[in-house]
């Protein structure tokens, strides 16, 4: 059993009938392969434009996981949000400015994750210092 403090009033958007659990040992491989796709493409969090930020980043991943999960076999989509908080606190590298900000929620077989897909930092929901902030859930 473990405490959440997760508003209970936030808005989730459901894009698929059916979802699947990740592996998490897939997940950290995944997220191991993201960050050398940004290197090597040039997508990387640095003097960033509206064109590259923090939404970008996030959709990026979750559309990523689907396509993996999508080659992999699987039928039903992975458990990965695109989660909207307002950013009070500093998570990942990223400031707490007080401003919305993007990052991924990813259920796994040992717990939900939130990702910072700019800076490949994760930390499960419960230790999330954002995490009375949540806005959206977006899967």
């Amino acid at each position: 059993s473990i405490t959440l403090e997760v508003p209970t009033d936030i808005k989730v958007v459901q894009l698929d009938s059916r979802y699947r659990e990740v592996d998490y040992w897939w997940m950290l491989r995944f997220n191991n392969w993201f960050k050398k796709l940004q290197f090597e493409n040039g997508i990387l969090p640095i003097d960033q434009e509206e064109n590259l930020d923090c939404d970008n980043f996030a959709m990026l991943y979750k559309s990523l996981v689907s396509i993996a999960s999508y080659k992999g076999g699987h039928k039903d989509e992975p458990a990965c949000a695109v989660m909207v908080v307002r950013q009070m606190e500093e998570f990942g590298g990223i400031p707490g400015t007080g401003g919305l900000h993007m990052v991924n929620l990813i259920f796994t077989n040992q717990g939900w994750y939130v990702f910072e897909p700019q800076t490949n930092k994760k930390v499960l929901l419960e230790d999330y210092p954002n995490e009375k902030h949540v806005q959206y859930l977006i899967f």
